[in-house]
Protein backbone atom coordinates (compact mmCIF):
# COMPACT_ATOMS: atom_id res chain seq x y z
CA UNK A 1 0.00 0.00 0.00
CA UNK A 2 2.59 2.21 1.02
CA UNK A 3 4.27 2.14 -2.70
CA UNK A 4 1.10 2.84 -4.29
CA UNK A 5 0.80 5.82 -2.05
CA UNK A 6 4.56 7.02 -3.69
CA UNK A 7 3.72 6.33 -7.28
CA UNK A 8 0.07 8.14 -6.62
CA UNK A 9 1.97 11.15 -4.88
CA UNK A 10 4.02 11.14 -7.96
CA UNK A 11 1.19 11.66 -10.06
CA UNK A 12 -0.27 14.66 -7.38
CA UNK A 13 2.85 16.11 -7.68
CA UNK A 14 2.77 16.01 -11.99
CA UNK A 15 -0.51 17.15 -12.00
CA UNK A 16 0.46 20.26 -9.81
CA UNK A 17 4.01 20.70 -11.39
CA UNK A 18 3.13 20.65 -14.71
CA UNK A 19 0.89 23.51 -15.51
CA UNK A 20 3.12 25.50 -13.34
CA UNK A 21 6.05 25.34 -16.53
CA UNK A 22 6.20 27.31 -18.95
CA UNK A 23 6.79 25.17 -21.86
CA UNK A 24 4.94 24.18 -24.96
CA UNK A 25 5.51 20.51 -24.60
CA UNK A 26 2.15 17.79 -25.35
CA UNK A 27 3.34 16.44 -22.22
CA UNK A 28 2.86 19.33 -20.06
CA UNK A 29 0.25 21.12 -21.59
CA UNK A 30 -1.68 18.30 -21.53
CA UNK A 31 -2.31 18.84 -17.98
CA UNK A 32 -4.84 21.97 -18.18
CA UNK A 33 -7.41 20.05 -19.98
CA UNK A 34 -9.03 17.67 -17.03
CA UNK A 35 -8.61 20.04 -14.02
CA UNK A 36 -11.64 19.18 -12.73
CA UNK A 37 -11.20 15.60 -13.03
CA UNK A 38 -7.88 15.81 -11.06
CA UNK A 39 -9.55 17.93 -8.50
CA UNK A 40 -11.84 14.98 -7.63
CA UNK A 41 -9.07 12.52 -7.94
CA UNK A 42 -7.11 14.86 -5.45
CA UNK A 43 -10.22 14.72 -3.16
CA UNK A 44 -10.22 10.76 -2.99
CA UNK A 45 -6.14 10.81 -2.82
CA UNK A 46 -6.32 12.14 0.12
CA UNK A 47 -9.40 11.08 1.94
CA UNK A 48 -7.88 7.52 1.36
CA UNK A 49 -4.51 8.89 2.59
CA UNK A 50 -6.51 9.98 5.84
CA UNK A 51 -8.18 6.43 5.96
CA UNK A 52 -5.02 4.62 5.83
CA UNK A 53 -2.65 6.73 7.56
CA UNK A 54 -4.71 7.94 10.17
CA UNK A 55 -2.80 11.58 11.34
CA UNK A 56 0.67 9.99 10.49
CA UNK A 57 3.72 12.14 9.66
CA UNK A 58 2.43 9.80 6.16
CA UNK A 59 -0.98 11.42 6.06
CA UNK A 60 0.87 15.12 6.68
CA UNK A 61 2.72 14.81 3.53
CA UNK A 62 -0.55 13.58 1.71
CA UNK A 63 -2.23 16.53 2.79
CA UNK A 64 0.17 19.36 1.82
CA UNK A 65 0.59 17.04 -1.30
CA UNK A 66 -3.32 17.11 -1.67
CA UNK A 67 -4.07 20.82 -0.67
CA UNK A 68 -1.84 22.73 -2.54
CA UNK A 69 -2.62 20.42 -5.90
CA UNK A 70 -6.48 21.35 -4.69
CA UNK A 71 -5.95 24.84 -4.19
CA UNK A 72 -4.41 25.51 -7.72
CA UNK A 73 -7.45 23.67 -9.39
CA UNK A 74 -9.73 26.32 -6.92
CA UNK A 75 -7.56 28.92 -8.53
CA UNK A 76 -7.77 27.72 -12.07
CA UNK A 77 -11.52 26.60 -12.08
CA UNK A 78 -13.08 28.30 -9.50
CA UNK A 79 -13.95 31.31 -11.21
CA UNK A 80 -15.88 28.94 -14.10
CA UNK A 81 -18.34 28.63 -11.35
CA UNK A 82 -21.48 30.25 -10.19
CA UNK A 83 -19.40 31.02 -6.94
CA UNK A 84 -17.34 34.03 -8.70
CA UNK A 85 -18.89 37.07 -10.21
CA UNK A 86 -19.33 36.88 -14.14
CA UNK A 87 -17.69 38.87 -16.63
CA UNK A 88 -20.11 39.35 -19.05
CA UNK A 89 -23.52 40.81 -17.65
CA UNK A 90 -26.59 39.98 -19.19
CA UNK A 91 -29.21 42.11 -20.49
CA UNK A 92 -32.78 41.50 -22.25
CA UNK A 93 -33.14 40.87 -25.65
CA UNK A 94 -32.91 44.57 -27.91
CA UNK A 95 -33.30 45.15 -31.58
CA UNK A 96 -29.90 44.71 -32.73
CA UNK A 97 -29.36 40.87 -31.34
CA UNK A 98 -27.15 38.60 -33.00
CA UNK A 99 -27.89 34.99 -33.01
CA UNK A 100 -24.71 32.24 -33.39
CA UNK A 101 -24.33 28.78 -33.50
CA UNK A 102 -21.00 26.87 -33.69
CA UNK A 103 -20.07 23.69 -33.86
CA UNK A 104 -17.58 20.89 -34.37
CA UNK A 105 -19.32 18.61 -36.53
CA UNK A 106 -16.68 15.67 -36.38
CA UNK A 107 -15.30 15.10 -40.10
CA UNK A 108 -16.46 11.24 -40.13
CA UNK A 109 -19.95 11.86 -39.39
CA UNK A 110 -22.71 11.46 -41.68
CA UNK A 111 -25.47 12.32 -39.67
CA UNK A 112 -26.42 15.56 -42.01
CA UNK A 113 -30.05 16.01 -40.91
CA UNK A 114 -29.50 15.90 -37.33
CA UNK A 115 -27.41 19.30 -37.69
CA UNK A 116 -29.97 20.51 -39.99
CA UNK A 117 -32.86 20.23 -37.95
CA UNK A 118 -30.40 22.01 -35.32
CA UNK A 119 -30.37 24.74 -37.33
CA UNK A 120 -33.91 24.81 -38.45
CA UNK A 121 -34.97 25.14 -35.07
CA UNK A 122 -32.50 27.72 -33.53
CA UNK A 123 -32.32 29.95 -36.24
CA UNK A 124 -28.99 31.62 -35.68
CA UNK A 125 -28.17 34.83 -37.62
CA UNK A 126 -24.74 33.59 -38.18
CA UNK A 127 -23.80 29.93 -37.97
CA UNK A 128 -20.03 28.24 -37.93
CA UNK A 129 -19.00 24.49 -38.74
CA UNK A 130 -15.51 23.09 -38.24
CA UNK A 131 -14.21 19.95 -39.34
CA UNK A 132 -15.58 20.07 -42.56
CA UNK A 133 -14.86 18.25 -45.36
CA UNK A 134 -16.47 18.42 -49.25
CA UNK A 135 -18.98 15.98 -48.23
CA UNK A 136 -20.28 18.18 -45.17
CA UNK A 137 -20.05 20.71 -47.55
CA UNK A 138 -22.52 19.19 -49.97
CA UNK A 139 -24.92 17.51 -47.05
CA UNK A 140 -25.43 20.94 -45.71
CA UNK A 141 -26.13 22.73 -48.89
CA UNK A 142 -29.26 24.02 -47.90
CA UNK A 143 -27.88 26.44 -45.86
CA UNK A 144 -26.40 28.38 -49.00
CA UNK A 145 -29.84 28.72 -49.96
CA UNK A 146 -31.44 29.39 -46.20
CA UNK A 147 -28.57 32.14 -45.08
CA UNK A 148 -27.83 34.73 -47.53
CA UNK A 149 -23.65 34.92 -46.78
CA UNK A 150 -21.34 32.21 -46.64
CA UNK A 151 -17.32 31.04 -47.28
CA UNK A 152 -16.75 27.64 -47.88
CA UNK A 153 -13.44 26.21 -46.90
CA UNK A 154 -13.55 22.26 -47.06
CA UNK A 155 -10.58 20.45 -46.01
CA UNK A 156 -10.05 16.46 -45.65
CA UNK A 157 -7.75 17.36 -42.83
CA UNK A 158 -9.72 18.02 -40.08
CA UNK A 159 -9.44 21.65 -40.26
CA UNK A 160 -12.34 22.60 -42.66
CA UNK A 161 -14.87 25.23 -41.82
CA UNK A 162 -17.87 26.82 -43.17
CA UNK A 163 -19.32 29.89 -42.28
CA UNK A 164 -22.82 30.75 -43.35
CA UNK A 165 -24.16 34.13 -42.54
CA UNK A 166 -27.47 36.55 -42.69
CA UNK A 167 -25.89 39.44 -41.88
CA UNK A 168 -23.38 41.02 -44.84
CA UNK A 169 -19.68 39.46 -44.84
CA UNK A 170 -17.12 42.17 -45.45
CA UNK A 171 -13.27 42.46 -45.57
CA UNK A 172 -13.42 38.99 -45.29
CA UNK A 173 -9.70 36.95 -45.07
CA UNK A 174 -8.82 33.23 -44.61
CA UNK A 175 -5.38 33.33 -42.52
CA UNK A 176 -3.16 30.62 -42.01
CA UNK A 177 -0.97 32.21 -39.33
CA UNK A 178 1.25 29.20 -38.67
CA UNK A 179 0.33 26.43 -41.07
CA UNK A 180 -0.87 26.94 -44.36
CA UNK A 181 -3.23 23.45 -43.66
CA UNK A 182 -4.95 25.19 -40.69
CA UNK A 183 -7.17 28.02 -41.26
CA UNK A 184 -8.82 30.74 -39.96
CA UNK A 185 -11.62 33.43 -40.97
CA UNK A 186 -11.48 37.24 -40.04
CA UNK A 187 -14.44 39.14 -41.36
CA UNK A 188 -16.44 42.10 -40.58
CA UNK A 189 -19.81 41.46 -40.30
CA UNK A 190 -22.28 44.51 -40.92
CA UNK A 191 -25.90 44.63 -38.98
CA UNK A 192 -26.46 47.34 -41.28
CA UNK A 193 -25.11 51.08 -42.57
CA UNK A 194 -24.04 51.52 -39.23
CA UNK A 195 -23.44 48.92 -37.03
CA UNK A 196 -20.85 46.21 -37.65
CA UNK A 197 -18.74 43.77 -35.42
CA UNK A 198 -15.63 41.92 -36.16
CA UNK A 199 -15.59 38.11 -36.28
CA UNK A 200 -12.61 35.73 -35.84
CA UNK A 201 -13.55 32.04 -36.65
CA UNK A 202 -10.68 30.15 -35.50
CA UNK A 203 -9.82 25.93 -34.84
CA UNK A 204 -5.71 25.97 -34.39
CA UNK A 205 -4.07 22.28 -34.00
CA UNK A 206 -4.11 21.03 -30.36
CA UNK A 207 -0.88 19.35 -28.80
CA UNK A 208 -0.07 16.46 -29.80
CA UNK A 209 2.09 13.58 -28.82
CA UNK A 210 3.41 13.21 -32.97
CA UNK A 211 4.03 16.85 -33.26
CA UNK A 212 5.21 17.57 -29.30
CA UNK A 213 3.93 20.87 -29.05
CA UNK A 214 1.61 23.33 -28.31
CA UNK A 215 2.92 26.02 -30.17
CA UNK A 216 1.04 25.77 -33.32
CA UNK A 217 -2.30 25.96 -31.24
CA UNK A 218 -0.08 29.45 -29.08
CA UNK A 219 1.28 30.69 -31.68
CA UNK A 220 -2.49 31.22 -33.73
CA UNK A 221 -4.19 32.65 -30.80
CA UNK A 222 -1.37 34.68 -30.16
CA UNK A 223 -1.36 36.18 -34.01
CA UNK A 224 -5.07 36.86 -33.43
CA UNK A 225 -4.63 38.38 -30.40
CA UNK A 226 -2.54 41.17 -32.07
CA UNK A 227 -5.25 41.38 -34.66
CA UNK A 228 -7.68 42.25 -32.49
CA UNK A 229 -5.92 44.87 -30.60
CA UNK A 230 -5.46 46.80 -33.53
CA UNK A 231 -8.82 47.26 -34.13
CA UNK A 232 -9.06 50.57 -31.38
CA UNK A 233 -12.13 48.59 -29.54
CA UNK A 234 -14.74 47.91 -31.85
CA UNK A 235 -16.88 45.53 -30.63
CA UNK A 236 -15.23 42.32 -31.79
CA UNK A 237 -16.21 38.48 -31.01
CA UNK A 238 -14.03 35.07 -31.55
CA UNK A 239 -15.44 31.89 -31.82
CA UNK A 240 -14.68 27.83 -32.31
CA UNK A 241 -12.67 25.21 -31.03
CA UNK A 242 -9.71 26.24 -29.63
CA UNK A 243 -8.10 23.01 -28.67
CA UNK A 244 -7.86 24.36 -25.39
CA UNK A 245 -9.96 24.41 -21.90
CA UNK A 246 -10.80 27.97 -20.51
CA UNK A 247 -8.44 27.47 -17.33
CA UNK A 248 -5.50 26.86 -19.39
CA UNK A 249 -2.44 29.27 -19.14
CA UNK A 250 -2.53 29.66 -22.86
CA UNK A 251 -6.70 30.30 -23.24
CA UNK A 252 -5.76 33.00 -20.09
CA UNK A 253 -3.25 34.77 -21.63
CA UNK A 254 -5.29 35.07 -25.28
CA UNK A 255 -7.76 36.63 -22.90
CA UNK A 256 -5.44 39.37 -21.38
CA UNK A 257 -3.73 40.30 -24.79
CA UNK A 258 -6.96 40.59 -26.65
CA UNK A 259 -9.14 42.43 -24.28
CA UNK A 260 -11.94 39.91 -24.82
CA UNK A 261 -14.07 38.55 -21.99
CA UNK A 262 -15.48 35.50 -21.35
CA UNK A 263 -19.36 34.55 -20.68
CA UNK A 264 -18.95 31.64 -19.10
CA UNK A 265 -16.56 33.07 -15.57
CA UNK A 266 -19.60 32.99 -13.22
CA UNK A 267 -22.04 31.04 -15.02
CA UNK A 268 -20.43 27.57 -15.79
CA UNK A 269 -17.66 25.64 -17.31
CA UNK A 270 -20.14 24.68 -20.17
CA UNK A 271 -18.68 21.31 -21.18
CA UNK A 272 -18.55 20.73 -25.04
CA UNK A 273 -16.05 17.65 -25.68
CA UNK A 274 -16.47 15.06 -25.42
CA UNK A 275 -20.08 14.54 -26.33
CA UNK A 276 -20.14 10.86 -25.23
CA UNK A 277 -18.16 10.57 -22.02
CA UNK A 278 -19.31 12.99 -19.36
CA UNK A 279 -17.09 11.99 -16.85
CA UNK A 280 -13.83 13.31 -18.97
CA UNK A 281 -16.02 16.61 -20.57
CA UNK A 282 -14.40 19.39 -21.05
CA UNK A 283 -14.68 23.11 -22.11
CA UNK A 284 -13.33 22.71 -25.59
CA UNK A 285 -15.49 25.37 -27.85
CA UNK A 286 -15.11 28.76 -26.99
CA UNK A 287 -16.79 32.64 -27.14
CA UNK A 288 -15.37 35.70 -26.19
CA UNK A 289 -16.29 39.21 -26.53
CA UNK A 290 -15.47 42.71 -25.96
CA UNK A 291 -17.52 45.20 -23.94
CA UNK A 292 -19.50 46.75 -26.58
CA UNK A 293 -21.49 43.29 -27.62
CA UNK A 294 -24.05 42.36 -24.05
CA UNK A 295 -24.39 38.86 -24.06
CA UNK A 296 -28.35 37.67 -23.80
CA UNK A 297 -27.77 33.86 -24.21
CA UNK A 298 -25.35 31.29 -23.66
CA UNK A 299 -25.98 27.10 -23.76
CA UNK A 300 -24.65 23.89 -24.90
CA UNK A 301 -26.94 22.15 -27.08
CA UNK A 302 -27.96 18.95 -27.93
CA UNK A 303 -25.55 15.60 -29.28
CA UNK A 304 -25.52 16.01 -32.96
CA UNK A 305 -23.51 12.54 -33.80
CA UNK A 306 -20.29 14.37 -33.23
CA UNK A 307 -17.40 13.90 -30.81
CA UNK A 308 -18.15 17.70 -29.66
CA UNK A 309 -21.50 19.34 -28.64
CA UNK A 310 -22.55 22.47 -30.02
CA UNK A 311 -22.44 25.56 -28.48
CA UNK A 312 -25.50 28.53 -28.98
CA UNK A 313 -24.53 32.06 -27.71
CA UNK A 314 -26.50 35.47 -28.43
CA UNK A 315 -25.43 39.44 -28.35
CA UNK A 316 -27.04 42.73 -28.43
CA UNK A 317 -24.68 44.62 -30.20
CA UNK A 318 -24.92 48.11 -28.03
CA UNK A 319 -23.32 51.80 -29.00
CA UNK A 320 -20.83 52.34 -26.04
CA UNK A 321 -18.97 49.90 -23.97
CA UNK A 322 -20.91 48.23 -21.08
CA UNK A 323 -18.74 49.62 -17.91
CA UNK A 324 -19.52 46.82 -15.59
CA UNK A 325 -18.14 44.16 -17.66
CA UNK A 326 -14.57 44.16 -16.11
CA UNK A 327 -11.89 42.29 -18.39
CA UNK A 328 -8.45 41.51 -17.19
CA UNK A 329 -5.27 43.90 -18.79
CA UNK A 330 -2.10 42.03 -20.42
CA UNK A 331 1.11 42.71 -17.97
CA UNK A 332 4.77 43.40 -18.87
CA UNK A 333 5.36 39.90 -18.95
CA UNK A 334 2.31 38.67 -20.88
CA UNK A 335 3.51 40.94 -23.58
CA UNK A 336 7.21 39.27 -23.28
CA UNK A 337 5.53 36.01 -23.24
CA UNK A 338 3.47 37.04 -26.53
CA UNK A 339 6.51 37.92 -28.61
CA UNK A 340 8.91 34.75 -27.45
CA UNK A 341 5.56 32.68 -28.88
CA UNK A 342 5.13 34.62 -31.90
CA UNK A 343 9.13 34.10 -32.68
CA UNK A 344 9.14 30.63 -31.94
CA UNK A 345 6.06 30.42 -34.14
CA UNK A 346 7.83 32.35 -36.98
CA UNK A 347 10.17 29.27 -37.01
CA UNK A 348 7.84 26.30 -36.86
CA UNK A 349 8.49 23.94 -39.65
CA UNK A 350 5.46 22.05 -40.95
CA UNK A 351 5.57 18.59 -40.15
CA UNK A 352 5.15 15.77 -43.53
CA UNK A 353 2.38 13.60 -41.63
CA UNK A 354 -1.35 14.05 -41.90
CA UNK A 355 -2.95 17.09 -39.65
CA UNK A 356 -5.99 15.78 -37.40
CA UNK A 357 -7.19 17.64 -34.71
Amino acid sequence: MFSFFIIFSIFILLTFCCPLIRTTHWFVRGFDFLRVQIAIITIFYIALGFYIFSFSIEFIGILILGALNLGFDIYRIGPYTKLFSSESKKGKVKSKNIKILSGNVFIDNTDYERLISLVQREKPDILLLLETDNKWSEGVSQFQREFKYCKLIPKDNTYGMLLFSNYKLEALEVNYFIDERVPSIYTRVELDADNFFHLFCVHPRPPRPNEASSLQRDGELVAISKRIQKLNSEATLVIGDLNDVAWSHTTRLFKRLSGLLDPRVGRGFYNTFPAKYKLLACPLDHVFHSKELELTCLSVLEDIGSDHLPIKVAFNLVDRKLPDQKREEPGEDDRNEAAEISDEASQWEEPSERVDS
